[in-house]
């Protein structure tokens, strides 16, 4: 058995893609058959297949091949004092923790107006401005502190050190990340009018692609944190001087390049079917906009400036399509010149064959002529009466 896993063809363009993209069929039954009771048997049994993949044949993947990344000379984020169990939106939350409790208080502050009359224009101007708050002014204090240490060199200045200067930062940026999903939610609960009178078949199936939109979100946020770990989920890179010597693209990172900016923002869309709202449509793009903007002009600058070269110009799944398409287009031109020497020597042979059987062919074609022209000699040739037809009249 080969020590390392083999990323190729389809196998770098989707993770798993016998039980993803391996049950097409499935969701193309449901459109022949135009049946929505086939579409949801389908949606469970791929469902099934998909929680077999996480209970039993990922952990036996992991068993076997271990951890894929093993690079002594990367930073170990447990061992510099940077991380202790920081609260990464809900998880290892600590009432205890007042940073913790003002993050519930303030949340659940923003979440109240869900249940007041509050009019509609109210909800679409708090996810615009957390969402302007979270990647431009957060934005521009990261492009700060990486080109100028701005943040640290503020806390160092008023005595604080740099690991306090950086808890500071986790805890903010965690903050303005979770009241952006709340007030999302929230706001795309707002917009979703449900009567039983108004649910009809076409809304059913909104709902249920939203909430799998939803869950494809969920699974790429967990995947993105299980790779970047705390120390790339808080953009460690710009405060830590320590660095990993290497750029590792394993997980969803060997599909995507950066899945939080892609599939990171599944779930509002999915929100925007649920709540089939085209303003909360709006807000979504909106959101995954200003968050590819942050990519373009903070984080791909500052990554380039630290990795250089080492950084992946296109994405694994890019790369894996254009290799296949390559490939196929390459085999169909063999094909093709294959088929041009078929043809060649098919005409050779006839035109041989045709040389051999000229002499004869020659021969016969002058004898039908030949017959041909008695046929006609002996036609036109008047038939000569008899004497003693003349002689019995």
């Amino acid at each position: 058995m080969e020590a390392n896993l083999t990323f190729n063809r389809i196998f770098a363009v989707v993770p798993h893609p016998m039980y993803t993209i391996g049950y097409a069929f499935f969701y193309g039954a449901s459109l022949i058959a135009q049946s929505y009771t086939v579409l949801y048997v389908s949606l469970f049994g791929h469902f099934c297949q998909l929680l077999f993949l996480g209970i039993v044949e990922n952990p036996h993947i992991e068993k076997t091949y271990g951890d894929m990344v093993n690079d002594k000379d990367d930073i170990n984020p447990a061992q510099t004092g940077y991380f202790r169990k920081d609260l990464i939106v809900f998880k290892n939350i600590n009432l205890l923790r007042s940073s913790d409790l003002f993050m519930i208080v303030i949340i659940a502050y923003n979440a109240q107006f869900f249940f007041f009359s509050v009019t509609s224009a109210f909800y679409v101007w708090q996810v615009v401005v957390w969402r302007v708050i979270h990647n431009v002014v957060l934005g521009y204090i990261l492009y700060l502190q990486g080109t100028r240490r701005w943040w640290t060199n503020k806390f160092t200045k008023m005595g604080f050190s740099k690991t306090e200067a950086f808890e500071e930062w986790k805890r903010i940026y965690n903050l303005s990340l979770t009241i952006n999903h709340i007030v999302f939610f929230v706001c795309a609960l707002k917009f979703t009018e449900l009567s039983w009178e108004d649910v009809t078949t076409s809304y059913l199936i909104k709902q249920t692609l939203g909430l799998c939109l939803v869950a494809l979100n969920v699974w790429s946020s967990v995947s993105t944190y299980e790779v970047l770990g705390e120390f790339g989920w808080f953009y460690g890179d710009f405060f830590i001087s320590e660095i990993p010597s290497k750029l590792y693209y394993t997980g969803i990172y060997r599909f995507l390049n950066n899945p939080d900016s892609v599939t990171g923002f599944a779930g509002y869309y999915g929100l925007a079917l649920f709540s089939d709202s085209w303003i909360v449509f709006g807000l979504a793009l909106f959101s995954q906009g200003c968050h590819y903007l942050f990519i373009k002009y903070v984080e791909r600058p500052h990554m380039f400036a630290l990795y250089g070269d080492k950084i992946r110009t296109e994405a694994g799944a890019e790369g894996a399509i254009k290799e296949i398409v390559k490939h196929e287009l390459q085999r169909t031109k063999s094909l093709r010149q294959k088929a041009k020497k078929l043809r060649q020597k098919a005409s050779e042979k006839i035109k041989a064959n045709l040389k051999d059987l000229s002499p004869g062919l020659k021969k016969s074609v002058e004898l039908v002529k030949s017959a041909k022209e008695k046929a006609s000699n002996i036609v036109r040739r008047p038939r000569p009466i008899s004497k003693e037809v003349f002689q019995s009249e």
